[in-house]
């Protein structure tokens, strides 16, 4: 599984075997810490090759190299469709991504991402009102904390023909 990871694979899924056997639970589980041990490491570095063919491809594997050159605490990415955030994950950045979107769907499509940890919550008019609800759920379910510096880019929060990147401190 360790080296799966360390070749940026997107998925690892469990076999047969042991997603019937006694303890599927504790396999997800320990799946799930090398997993997370992993993705932090260089890797070979298949990024390097990453075709980008549109201007959110571009600005997602810039904010991703932000994040990582600035070392955050994370990535926040507001998205309906999880377009934005397939963008993010694409450029297999070290620093965890954390996705919003308002549709079950989506949250559910967004498990399979590489190091992304999606979220539903509701969509406000008021872009802050939303980034406060994302916020929220930070500190609340992830272990954010008043202060974690945090890469935002979203193609929803300024409007439908912009992307924004930013970068936030957790209020």
């Amino acid at each position: 599984m360790a080296n799966a990871v360390y070749e940026q694979a997107d998925a690892i899924m469990l076999s047969g075997e042991t997603t019937v056997g006694k303890h599927p639970i504790r396999c997800v589980k320990y799946m799930n810490d090398i997993a997370l041990a992993t993705e932090s490491k260089r890797g070979l570095r298949f990024i390097e090759q990453l075709v980008k063919n549109s201007d959110k491809e571009h600005l997602a594997a810039n904010a991703a190299e932000l994040a990582d050159d600035m070392r955050v605490k994370g990535i926040v990415c507001v998205t309906r469709s999880g377009t934005m955030a397939n963008f993010v994950t694409n450029a297999h950045p070290g620093t965890p991504i954390y996705a919003f979107t308002n549709i079950g769907l989506t949250r559910r499509l967004m498990t399979l991402n590489r190091n992304l940890f999606p979220f539903k919550i509701e969509f406000s008019k008021e872009p802050e009102e939303t980034m406060a609800r994302a916020f929220k759920e930070l500190k609340e379910k992830a272990g954010f904390v008043k202060g974690d510096t945090v890469v935002v880019i979203s193609d929803l929060l300024i409007d439908q023909d912009s992307v924004g990147i930013q970068v936030r401190y957790i209020p």
